[in-house]
């Protein structure tokens, strides 16, 4: 739970970082003999934490507006 700004910009970084990693993610393994289940295995923990990280940002966004109206 996001409880202040700073923690809310320090999660919005870990988004960005999380997206870019996963994008990487998807280009290095087109690239290397991986085998599948691995590739889907770091796939969906990269997936998983971005979506966590993204509902953490929302809930603290709408807090946020509820709490100036």
């Amino acid at each position: 739970m996001i409880k202040n700004e700073r923690q809310y910009k320090i999660t919005t970084a870990q988004v960005q970082m999380f997206a870019r990693a996963l994008e990487s993610l998807k280009q290095e393994t087109q690239e290397a003999e991986v085998h599948p289940l691995l590739v889907k295995a770091q796939e969906d923990a990269v997936t998983s934490q971005l979506a966590d990280l993204e509902a953490a940002s929302r809930a603290y966004e709408s807090f946020r507006v509820t709490s100036r109206s």
